[in-house]
């Protein structure tokens, strides 16, 4: 019996003998249904030992030269190859990235009056950029996730990043609203990569 049918204290494990009214057959098939009464005696679960004791705690004799050089490892700082400021900068240009899909989607919101004016369109029409942006932006990050695994995060997210400032650029002067309907989509794919 294995200890793990041991320690359930359960017989799953075993067999039983062949009933006086059942055939009995060469092969013996485990007896699922049964579980092991109180008077039957179980082995005696294995003892547990007690926690072997690290450097963290008190120092004793019985230290060995292993833990100490574990804990000398858990001292060394994480290595980079980029220098303190070149790290943090990255982690701020990240950050500063990762507000593109949301400060370019709130951001239009107060101009749609405006926007729908200059176009000559209903507000009607001009609302449907917020939902095709939106649409877009919540299937986009399923492609460029896939591409990001294939060719890597680096030029996806450069593709993506050109991909946006230039539908900016391109919202900037549109005169349709075909056109800003087919950029505000472009720029929902082109953030959705931040």
């Amino acid at each position: 019996m294995t200890p793990i049918a041991t320690s359930l204290g359960t017989s799953v494990l075993k067999s039983r003998p062949p009933t006086p009214h059942e055939p009995s057959s060469s092969s013996s098939t485990p007896d699922l249904t049964t579980t092991s009464t109180p008077d039957e005696k179980q082995p005696p679960l294995p003892q547990q030992q007690p926690p072997k004791e690290t450097a963290l705690s008190s120092p004793s004799s019985t230290q060995t030269p292993t833990t100490t050089a574990a804990v000398e490892k858990e001292e060394e700082p994480p290595f980079s190859t980029f220098p303190p400021l070149q790290k943090n900068l990255i982690s701020l240009s990240a950050s500063l990235a990762a507000l593109f899909s949301t400060l370019s989607s709130f951001i239009y919101y107060p101009a749609l009056t405006r926007i729908s004016l200059d176009l000559n369109v209903s507000l009607a029409l001009v609302q449907l950029t917020i939902t095709s942006y939106l649409v877009v932006a919540g299937v986009a990050p399923a492609f460029m996730g896939d591409m990001a695994d294939r060719g890597g995060r680096r030029p996806v997210y450069v593709l993506m990043f050109v991909l946006m400032v230039g539908a900016n650029l391109g919202i900037a002067v549109v005169n349709g609203w075909t056109g800003l309907l087919v950029l505000r989509m472009v720029q929902s794919a082109g953030s959705s990569g931040s």
